[in-house]
């Protein structure tokens, strides 16, 4: 996928009145490949999620030092769990929140796990 066509796809989204949340960006390779890019997505106004698991990571794992990155340079609205079901997979948003809140100030870590999800949860959809 270019990223071309993905601004393409993104704009005609964002025209139709819906805000995109870009899901785990950091196992994009258009993303790990150039980070700007996300940025370039976000200036459109679509928000970027990680997931809690790729903070939580090893240090050597790619999502990992991107995803921290990506949180550094202001791009990630969400940290949220990749946690599709309650069997297969536990939610480790509390584990991720206090790893992050070790590096980040309060208000971010704040902002990432709960105020952002929540307005992006009340904000009304388009209608049609």
């Amino acid at each position: 996928l270019s990223f071309e066509i993905m601004k393409s796809a993104l704009k005609r989204v964002l025209d139709a009145g819906l805000t995109p949340v870009l899901a785990h960006v950091e196992r994009y390779r258009i993303f790990q490949r150039d980070a700007g890019r996300l940025d370039e997505a976000v200036a459109m106004g679509c928000h970027a999620q990680i997931n809690a698991e790729s903070v939580l990571g090893s240090f050597t794992s790619p999502g990992r030092r991107l995803a921290l990155e990506l949180l550094k340079r202001g791009a990630v609205s969400v940290v949220a769990s990749d946690m599709h079901n309650a069997e297969r997979r536990r939610s480790r948003l509390g584990e991720a929140a206090e790893a992050l809140s070790k590096r980040f100030p309060e208000d971010r870590v704040r902002a990432w796990f709960e105020e952002t999800p929540r307005k992006i949860l009340e904000t009304p959809r388009a209608a049609g």
